[in-house]
């Protein structure tokens, strides 16, 4: 059947290999995580497996998944090439954003290497003030579109004029807004100007949006709290340049298991049409990360 009881794609998953890889973030506990993610000392405890997320999303009928980069050591293709040998498994089919330094001397080299992993499909990364201007970084941005590569930007809303600025001078790139534009500031006028900021991006028909993270943006959330959130996104950018993510184990934090949550994105997207459904649950990801 399809529709709300169709198979999905989770666009957002993030796997730790700290044996092999480093990750900072989860060895020192503070700023600025704390200050996004609260206490979270408890998935920093041990490793998470591709083995632990099946046992948690099979019920949730996930039918393939995106590894979003998670690990920050000095060359980012080796967490890639890890997922990559997960991805060879065949347990589930693995698409790849990985990381690269869109400024930096070096990215021609570094795609090359992320390029060897044929699950690899394009990058997040973060820029400093004004980064979005810089002809080093903009140099790198173009190697990437020639490439057919996505480029994820990772920022809260009030960070993404570079995004827009980007989208508007290549408009063949392929850009994604990573969690919802990131909610955090949950009082009326913080959530009236995040709708504006999203209404801004949503002009721009190569800008995607991946519904995700929308517990770790909402700490206290409630199931009207998502829909509101899930809406807002589905209006502004359309069923077809939207598509779901857990953001786990990360939004284990706040309650909840991973069935429920995509549950509630199925109740929520329950009123639309089952090609609308279907688009927003895998087809519109399964085109973009080239399943």
């Amino acid at each position: 059947m399809a529709g709300t009881s169709s198979g999905w794609i989770d666009t957002h998953v993030h796997f730790f290999n700290r044996k092999a890889l480093t990750y900072s973030w989860l060895e020192t506990i503070g700023e600025p995580w704390t200050g996004i993610l609260g206490d979270y000392r408890p998935i920093t405890l041990n490793d998470y497996t591709l083995d632990d997320y099946l046992a948690e999303a099979l019920p949730s009928r996930v039918t393939k998944i995106v590894h979003a980069e998670a690990a920050f050591g000095s060359d980012p293709a080796m967490e890639s090439s890890w997922i990559q040998s997960l991805a060879d498994r065949g347990d589930i089919p693995i698409a790849i954003v990985g990381h690269a330094a869109l400024d930096a001397p070096e990215v021609a080299a570094t795609l090359d290497r992320q390029g060897e992993n044929a699950g690899f499909r394009g990058i997040r990364m973060l820029w400093g003030a004004g980064g979005a201007d810089s002809p080093s970084l903009r140099a790198g941005f173009k190697l990437l579109v020639d490439r057919d590569l996505c480029f994820e930007d990772p920022f809260a809303w009030e960070n993404l004029t570079g995004v827009s600025a980007l989208a508007g001078a290549f408009p063949t790139a392929r850009i994604v807004v990573g969690h919802c534009g990131m909610p955090m500031k949950r009082d009326p006028e913080g959530l009236a100007a995040w709708r504006g900021a999203m209404r801004r991006l949503g002009q721009y028909d190569n800008i995607y949006c991946k519904i995700s993270g929308v517990h770790m943006t909402d700490h206290h959330w409630t199931y009207q709290s998502v829909k509101d959130t899930v809406e807002t996104v589905i209006e502004t950018f359309g069923c077809n340049r939207c598509f779901f993510g857990s953001n786990w184990p990360v939004d284990s934090l706040y309650g909840g298991t991973l069935k429920d949550l995509v549950d509630d994105y199925r109740r929520i997207i329950a009123p639309y049409s089952q090609d609308e459904q279907d688009a927003m649950l895998s087809g519109n990801a399964s085109r973009f990360y080239r399943f």
